[in-house]
């Protein structure tokens, strides 16, 4: 499930909104509403939603001014307006989609699965027939796969993995950097299981690989090759606690 926060401040198209969520995103946990700045703000902060779908003018003022308060966006985020020069700010915050009023629910569904492919989370119809094992796991190893080759690689020889949009970095122990084809999301679930942690949006370290901790916001690990890695101010407390285990 991922927690979300809604931000509209028409009443009607944000039960609207719910609606469409109820219908065509079942992995959406809505833990939150507001059509207000600062009571969005707060309830970021209070939340640490991984998905914030927005509106972008609220009550005269701007949801812009919702990411100048919090700094660091890490969560995936969805503009919904009726205003569509609007889309180059968005575009600019890396925005997963962005919705012309009034809303098409196809354009709503379409969004929602760019957020669950940017997630990692694959939605499985009920079926009768057998499934195949799955193919990304080999014992105690990682495949990356790239458009030529698929490596093999051991988990004590992965550092972290770094996300750069659609493709994932492998910094591994020899000095190597293998590139997948593969967003960062896709291998979250496998490897927190084997001792690693998403710190921030863009990595997923090696825990048993981190040498110094440098305390900030969020602060900064410092892996045994010598890289520091940021710590989103999100991730810090699990982190640490991970940490001090």
């Amino acid at each position: 499930m991922i927690k979300t926060l809604l931000v509209e401040d028409e009443l009607q198209s944000r039960e609207f909104i719910k609606s469409l969520i109820s219908d065509t995103a079942p992995f959406i946990d809505l833990v939150g509403e507001t059509g207000h700045v600062d009571e969005a703000v707060e309830l970021i902060n209070q939340t640490k939603p991984g998905l914030v779908i927005m509106d972008i003018q609220l009550y005269g003022r701007s949801a812009f001014d919702i990411f100048k308060s919090i700094g660091e966006v890490d969560f995936q985020v969805v503009f919904i307006t009726a205003f569509e020069h609007f889309a180059i700010p968005a575009i600019k915050l890396s925005a997963v989609d962005y919705i012309l009023k009034p809303i098409s629910p196809l354009e709503f569904k379409e969004a929602m699965q760019k957020v669950q492919r940017n997630a990692g989370i694959e939605v499985v119809a009920p079926t009768a027939a057998v499934q195949k094992p799955s193919t990304s796991v080999r014992s105690n190893k990682l495949v990356i796969s790239d458009y030529k080759e698929m490596h093999i690689l051991k988990y004590e020889d992965v550092i972290y993995l770094e996300g750069d949009g659609n493709y994932t970095h492998a910094v591994l122990t020899s000095g190597k950097r293998i590139t997948s084809s593969k967003p960062i999301s896709e291998y979250e679930e496998q490897l927190g299981a084997e001792g690693f942690f998403r710190v921030h949006k863009s990595y997923i370290i090696n825990m048993a690989r981190v040498v110094k901790y440098v305390k900030g916001r969020g602060g900064e690990v410092v892996m045994d090759n010598g890289d520091t890695v940021y710590v989103s101010s999100r991730k810090k407390d699990d982190f640490l606690a991970l940490l001090n285990n």
